[in-house]
């Protein structure tokens, strides 16, 4: 499960994002379609962590076979993850 929360992400003072939400379901297939300069890399960028939001909260549960993990980020923090999610 991924969910994005009214999230806004700025380079310097020029806004990327603003007010992105978005919900994907385990075993949900995604895509991001826009024009060029729609926010689509932004909005990778951010859900990875290599772009920090400013207002908003991005939360992703993870399963690993039988044991779950959660992890979310709100605008201004760093990403957190379980150890194990990271290998």
């Amino acid at each position: 499960m991924l969910e994005l929360a009214d999230v806004h992400t700025y380079y310097g003072n020029i806004r990327a994002l603003r007010g992105v939400s978005l919900s994907v379901a385990p075993g949900e297939i995604v895509t991001l379609i826009g024009s060029n300069g729609a926010g689509k890399t932004t909005t990778l960028k951010t859900i990875l962590g290599t772009a920090r939001p400013r207002r908003g909260t991005i939360t992703c549960r993870v399963t690993f076979s039988s044991r779950s993990s959660t992890f979310s980020q709100e605008a201004g923090t760093p990403i957190r993850l379980p150890a194990r999610s990271s290998v």
